[in-house]
């Protein structure tokens, strides 16, 4: 992260680069507004320093319902149980671009956080070993079900890859009715097992990502990123 110059009151503002990827169905405009009751809790001040959020919120490349998906599939089936994504290479091209050219400044991103559709891409590009650079502080998951197509490339996931020792959170709502907790604990398990630093936040919602509202798990989702700040 990038530190800016010291405010008044001796505080400072560390800026946060953060590579966002929407859920099925979403969009980049709409999934960047989610983020504000995150970016609004990094915003206080923390042991004298503010956590300034510059989200790139990318667009999937698929029309689906009344937004984007990263992939195809038939009807019925869901990412956590095709045995193929197709569209998956077009996607993932889309994705190495943006983060190969990093944030607004062109410098890294420090963070980068999937939903649902756009997590299990993440969680691919991990698996597969295609991630360009490990970001600082690491990666959030939310309702990210299990890559099933690339099965065997999770299960033999080594330490030596370059991800192996990145922070990676997994937030879990336990009334999850999209993608079943226990599907999401799969994942984790595995990544844990391959020797990433592996989080849970598990909370009493649903699908979705946190909201203003879920009070609790917004603040430790901050304090996860704060951990590493501090």
């Amino acid at each position: 992260m990038t530190t800016s110059a010291a405010l008044d009151n001796d505080s400072k503002t560390e800026i946060l680069r953060v590579l966002a990827l929407h859920g099925s169905e979403g969009n980049a405009e709409e999934f960047s507004e989610r983020l504000i009751p995150l970016q609004n809790v990094l915003g206080v001040e923390h042991d004298g320093t503010k956590i300034q959020m510059e989200i790139t919120s990318l667009q999937a490349p698929f029309a689906k319902g009344g937004g984007y998906a990263w992939w195809t599939m038939p009807p019925g089936i869901r990412s956590y149980t095709a045995k193929e994504y197709e569209g998956f290479e077009e996607s993932a091209t889309r994705l190495l671009d943006q983060w190969n050219l990093g944030g607004d400044d062109g410098k890294p991103f420090d963070l980068v956080l999937g939903h649902s559709q756009g997590a299990i891409l993440l969680a691919s590009m991990i698996a597969l070993g295609r991630t360009p650079y490990s970001p600082s502080m690491g990666y959030i998951l939310n309702g990210c079900g299990y890559c099933r197509p690339f099965e065997e490339q999770v299960k033999t996931l080594k330490p030596s890859t370059k991800d192996a020792l990145t922070r990676c959170l997994f937030v879990i709502g336990a009334n999850d009715q999209v993608t079943p907790p226990t599907i999401q604990e799969e994942l984790r398990d595995a990544f844990q097992a391959a020797g990433l630093e592996v989080a849970t936040l598990k909370h009493s919602k649903g699908h979705g990502l946190p909201k203003e509202k879920d009070t609790e798990a917004i603040q430790q989702m901050a304090d996860w990123i704060l951990r590493i700040v501090h």
